[in-house]
C-alpha cells in the first residue's frame, strides 16, 4: 500500500497518511503477536521444551519485542524528524507534487539538502532511523514466518 500512496500522493500528504497508517499496524501487529505468544505458551505450559519449541517462542518473542521498540522508540522520532523536514521544505515551497514521478522535485529536495545544513542533517538522521525501522520490521516478519514455517511443517492436516 505504501509503494501505491508514494507514487500517487504528494510528499508531505504521503507523510501524514504514513504517520497514521504506520502507528497503527504496529500497535495491531504488536496486539497480535502477543496473542500468539500467550496462547502458544500456554498451549506449551510444560517445564521442559525440546528445541523446537524453543525456537518458536523465541521467534514469536523477538516479533514482538521488535515491533513494540519500533512503535514505541523509533516511529515518534521519525514523526519528529519529518515534522522538522515537512516544516523547512513548505518554508522552500517543496512537497506539494509526487515525488515519485517528479525529477524536479527531487532535484529541489536534493539541492535544498547541498544549501541548508540544518535540512540536510534532519534529512540524514531521518533516513537512518528510518532505515532502523525496516530493519526491526522486516526482522519481525521474518521471525513470524520462521514460527509459521514450525506451524506448517508439524500440521498433520496439511
Amino acid at each position: 500500500m505504501a509503494f501505491l500512496l508514494l507514487k500517487i500522493t504528494p510528499r508531505h500528504t504521503f507523510s501524514h497518511i504514513q504517520g497514521y497508517m504506520l502507528p497503527a499496524y504496529l500497535g495491531l501487529g504488536s496486539a497480535l503477536e502477543a496473542v500468539a505468544l500467550a496462547t502458544f505458551i500456554y498451549a506449551h505450559n510444560s517445564w521442559v521444551w525440546d528445541w523446537s519449541v524453543k525456537v518458536q517462542v523465541s521467534a514469536l518473542a523477538v516479533s514482538l519485542v521488535f515491533a513494540l521498540v519500533d512503535l514505541v522508540y523509533v516511529i515518534p522520532v521519525n514523526k519528529e524528524l519529518i515534522d522538522r523536514m515537512k516544516k523547512i521544505e513548505r518554508d522552500n515551497d517543496i512537497g506539494s507534487v509526487v515525488v515519485a514521478t517528479s525529477s524536479a522535485e527531487r532535484e529541489r529536495i536534493s539541492e535544498l539538502r547541498a544549501r541548508d545544513v540544518t535540512y540536510a542533517g534532519t534529512y540524514k538522521r531521518f533516513v537512518k532511523w528510518h532505515l532502523l525501522s525496516s530493519l526491526l520490521n522486516i526482522t519481525g516478519i521474518a521471525a513470524n514466518l520462521l514460527y509459521l514455517f514450525y506451524m506448517a511443517s508439524r500440521s498433520q492436516s496439511l
